[in-house]
């Protein structure tokens, strides 16, 4: 807040990738709930600063628990205009909160990347070290993941929503309306898009049958998209 005066600044972003991204839009939600409280020194800042969140590949942070049918409260509502965050392609780390992607990651893909050498992806790439942590819970496999929502993590998990606007590319590599950026907005689109139910489309999201694709572990293509936002380009998108 000091370096905020000091420099008047008048734009300032929250950004991160993967975790660190929920935790920079968790962060937007404290703020913009400090500069309305009275007393608190973000207060003063409140009306001088447009505080903006942009973030990669972030997983959903809020639970929204005011009646869906009445305009949301101030607080979120300033979040969902200020918000932006990129996902890309078959990315599961954008959706633990829907049920019907995470059924069909647990039944088609676990069970195949926990059979690929985990051990020598996660040295490589520190950033997928979930995926030995999965592999280390589910001993069992997806059964045991599956046992593990049926115990009441599922319903907890759906009630994750993400914030503002996801910017969703489905493929660099397809041609068309996959190659487009989608504007998602608000909470129901943005799950009617990534919460991939067919188990046929999920399968093409993921490259499984795909000829060009199925020359690479599934955990190669978990990598690509996650870590796809050292592709992402700033400036007008297609």
């Amino acid at each position: 807040m000091h370096l905020i005066k000091k420099h008047n600044v008048s734009r300032a972003f929250f950004t991160g990738h993967s975790l660190g991204g929920g935790i920079a839009n968790v962060a937007h939600l404290v703020v913009r709930a400090q500069l309305k409280k009275t007393g608190s020194p973000w207060a003063e800042l409140d009306g001088t600063v447009n505080w903006l969140a942009c973030t990669f590949a972030a997983p959903q942070t809020i639970v929204r628990k005011y009646d869906p049918s009445l305009p949301p409260p101030s607080i979120v509502h300033d979040l969902d205009a200020s918000a932006y965050n990129i996902v890309y392609g078959c990315d599961p780390v954008p959706r633990p909160g829907m049920l019907a992607y995470v059924g069909n990651f647990l039944e088609i893909v676990f069970p195949m990347i926990i059979g690929e050498d985990i051990e020598g992806i996660v040295k490589k790439h520190p950033k997928l070290g979930f995926l030995k942590l999965l592999n280390l819970v589910f001993e069992d496999g997806a059964v045991g993941a599956v046992k593990l929502l049926k115990n009441g993590t599922a319903g907890i998990m759906n009630k994750l929503t993400h914030v503002g606007t996801v910017v969703y590319q489905k493929s660099e590599y397809g041609s068309g309306e996959d190659k487009k950026y989608m504007y998602l907005t608000p909470e129901a689109k943005i799950r009617s898009v990534l919460d991939v139910k067919d188990k046929m489309e999920f399968k093409e999201l993921w490259g499984i049958g795909v000829s060009e694709k199925t020359t690479q572990p599934l955990v190669h293509t978990l990598l690509d998209a996650h870590l796809h936002v050292y592709k992402f380009k700033f400036g007008p998108q297609p």
